[in-house]
């Protein structure tokens, strides 16, 4: 069995055990981990009182160059990326140095914020006492069991290389030798009490060379920066990462996972692919709103005039930039029914400028200057086709596929995608055989065609825009003349659920400060909105449900300033906005004892089904019928999930990553940062951070 090191009632037993580990050829190439007492320790009664969290230990490792950095400078292919002006980074050619997504979000918002770090890197990080050292230590290399154990062990806040490994932060390994040093790491943690199995161990790097080798030795690890690498490199081989690691590429998978193989130098578009998009509410959202959409993007000045026409709005997506996504390995395209604004406008040059942007894209566009042009579908001579009819786009885009074989770049059909918002034209592709999905299913534009939600509103967002294969639609969307027909329920928790630790946007930087606003939960302190609450539930499949709160505080009070945040910030839906509008009970929070609106305050910890009950009871008394396999329960707090299944709901556990460890005694009862958007997903049945 394993015994670990994390909670604080084995401190002082761990300071007289060790791991010794015993490698066998069993299945996977795993190592178990035993304890050997001394001083008359009982083994048995120790390894029996082990909490979950101690038991399941866990280590993330990461690359520095290109993995938790990106290209120095380049926040414009990298816009999700940090410049660390006047911090200098050698690494490849040197520059000022720039934090990929994930060391600017925080490795704490993936999973990896309940494991312990490590660091595996062939570089030396500026050098000895360098200001990048400083950076990445300090800000980057973040999590509370990390944290706690830097506070008790100093030399896990040390440097080491891979010739003398005496911590977790390894430099100097070798490429294609690194899984050596991520087991002297382990081995490290083990000296220190904390014994983590083989299987509970991930890496994450950029170069592609390093990745097959961690599964000899029974490790997880995974290729990133999938979505954008180095032209510059290695021949263009694409050996390397661009932009580095992106928070949504930390996942908790088991096994070894490369990026799709590179193409080599010889046959540059032999696996060729093509995204194409359409523009409005696609790569635009509704204009000037980014109350709804605050992920979106206005562009002050600058003219859309589809949809009734305004200011443009830049989708989720087209802010952050296409080339975050697979898509950032492709050739791109246009296939709209609109003119972009006509000719010469400034929209088209944003669009061009700004959001049609992939390195394969790039490197054409400079040596074939019609790549640039702008087409329509009765004259194709470029990728960017505009005026194509509704439910014929598809042949536009064969138009597109053969223009880029007439530049000596052959695209099968299977490695062309198609990302799109308006419902009716996603089907007609699969009779050409291409790859086409719908986005911006979790918002639908409700003023629109007698309300059919046939076009998007806020666009797409870059979770939306995945390496699928064949043709995917949004869920149906409700007919005007059954509006309840298929309506769902999604309820929140307050309290680390649409909060976090008030004032904390250092361990928690997605989440946004509401100086001046009072939070009475846990202790009490300035109002801090979960990264879910700051980005929108309208950015999740939440957007096209029914809003409620189950939660067991009071929001600070009667007439409370969080009160008024939370109902007019971020309870938006547009079915929850439209029922507001018609019903005023909807907008008033109501007690557990007399519950009278779907916003319940003073839920009993471990009852909160009977509230949702409640909740659902009256929906359906403003005619609003929501089967209960259509109500989804999100909080943070570990005691109330398993309840939920008794009365047929969903619930998710959410703040998985991140859980407060001061208060319950740091058992974990209740979340810290509160809930990520990543965390809100359509599944059904009950799940719990810990199994």
């Amino acid at each position: 069995m394993t015994l670990c090191r994390s909670a604080a009632m084995l401190a002082m037993a761990c300071m007289l055990q060790r791991c010794t580990t015993e490698f066998s050829g069993s299945e996977g190439g795993l190592a178990d981990c035993h304890i050997s007492s001394s001083g008359g320790t009982d083994v048995a009664f120790l390894s029996s009182q082990a909490d979950k969290q101690t038991e399941q230990a866990c280590l993330c490792a990461f690359d520095i160059d290109r993995t938790l950095t990106g290209r120095q400078a380049d926040v414009v292919k990298c816009p999700r990326n940090k410049l660390m002006q006047g911090v200098h980074d050698s690494a490849y050619g040197g520059g000022e140095l720039t934090l990929s997504a994930l060391a600017t979000v925080g490795i704490n918002t993936t999973f990896c914020g309940n494991c312990y770090l490590g660091v595996v890197s062939a570089g030396d990080a500026d050098g000895d006492n360098s200001a990048e050292r400083a950076v990445l230590l300090e800000q980057v290399l973040q999590t509370s069991p990390y944290a706690d154990l830097r506070q008790s062990v100093p030399s896990a806040s040390s440097w080491s290389f891979s010739t003398d490994i005496k911590s977790p932060l390894v430099l100097g390994a070798k490429n294609k030798e690194k899984q050596h040093s991520l087991e002297a790491i382990r081995q490290w943690y083990s000296q220190q009490g904390v014994c983590i199995a083989r299987s509970s161990v991930h890496f994450f790097g950029d170069r592609s060379e390093n990745i097959p080798y961690f599964i000899q030795m029974g490790f997880n690890a995974r290729e990133i920066s999938c979505g954008s690498r180095d032209p510059t490199l290695y021949h263009g081989s694409g050996m390397v990462g661009y932009c580095g690691a992106i928070p949504e590429e930390i996942v908790n998978d088991t096994g070894v996972a490369s990026c799709l193989p590179q193409l080599p130098e010889e046959q540059p578009s032999a696996q060729a692919c093509l995204c194409v998009f359409d523009i409005d509410r696609t790569l635009t959202g509704r204009q000037a709103d980014v109350v709804k959409c605050p992920r979106n993007k206005l562009m002050q000045g600058v003219h859309d005039s589809a949809y009734g026409g305004g200011e443009l709005t830049l989708s989720a997506l087209a802010t952050v930039g296409i080339n975050t996504t697979f898509c950032g390995n492709c050739y791109l395209g246009v296939v709209s029914a609109g003119d972009a604004d006509g000719d010469n406008s400034a929209e088209r040059a944003v669009l061009l400028e700004q959001v049609l942007q992939t390195s394969p894209y790039a490197d054409l566009r400079q040596s074939v200057p019609s790549a640039s042009s702008w087409s329509f579908s009765t004259d194709i001579k470029s990728p960017l086709v505009l005026g194509a009819k509704n439910k014929e786009k598809q042949h536009s885009l064969e138009a597109i596929r053969q223009w880029y074989s007439q530049q000596g770049i052959n695209i099968s059909t299977t490695s062309v995608h198609f990302f799109g918002d308006r419902s009716e034209n996603i089907p007609p592709f699969k009779e050409m055989g291409f790859n086409a999905r719908e986005i911006s299913c979790g918002s639908r534009d409700p003023t629109l065609y007698h309300g059919s939600g046939m076009v998007g509103y806020c666009g797409a967002m870059p979770e939306e825009i995945v390496n699928d294969t064949g043709v995917a639609s949004c869920l149906p969307q409700l007919l005007e003349e059954q509006p309840s027909a298929q309506a769902c329920l999604c309820a929140f928790d307050i309290d680390r659920t649409l909060t976090g630790r008030q004032a904390d946007v250092v361990k928690c930087p997605r989440n946004k400060l509401m100086q001046g606003v009072h939070d009475s939960a846990y202790g009490g302190g300035e109002l801090t909105l979960s990264a879910l609450a700051t980005v929108g539930i309208n950015t999740t499949f939440c957007g096209n449900c029914y809003l409620g709160v189950v939660s067991a505080g009071d929001a600070d009070g009667d007439n409370s300033a969080e009160r008024a945040v939370l109902l007019e910030q971020v309870l938006q839906t547009s079915p929850y906005a439209d029922l507001r509008q018609s019903v005023p009970s909807a907008s008033s929070w109501s007690f557990s004892t007399d519950i009278k609106s779907s916003l319940v305050l003073g839920a009993k910890n471990k009852e909160k089904q009977h509230s949702l009950e409640a909740i659902r009871q009256w929906y359906s008394q403003q005619g609003i019928n929501i089967s209960t396999a259509s109500v989804h329960f999100f909080g943070d707090r570990s005691e109330n999930i398993p309840p939920f299944k008794k009365m047929g709901f969903n619930a998710r556990e959410i703040s998985c990553g991140s859980r407060d460890p001061t208060l319950y005694h740091g058992s974990g009862m209740v979340g810290y940062c509160g809930a990520m958007p990543e965390e809100i997903v359509n599944d059904t049945g009950v799940a719990s951070c810990y199994k």
